[in-house]
């Protein structure tokens, strides 16, 4: 999907297929020029990342906040 269309509570991953998946904790963006969206997740162990993603991008979501 687009990196627009995350909501917090999504859990998403990369696009390549791998175990990693993330849930989204807060969304920062989009920066006006040029648009990008940072996400700051936590894993399933616990540990915090942020990963931003460009217009361009897209983001996998494995699953939809409720």
């Amino acid at each position: 999907i687009h990196a627009s269309q995350v909501r917090v509570g999504d859990i998403i991953g990369t696009r390549r297929d791998t175990e990693l998946r993330y849930t989204v904790k807060l969304i920062s963006g989009p920066q006006i020029t040029p648009r990008r969206w940072t996400f700051f997740c936590r894993d399933n162990k616990g540990l915090d990342y942020t990963s931003t993603f460009g217009e361009d991008d897209m983001v996998r979501r494995y699953a939809k906040a409720p």
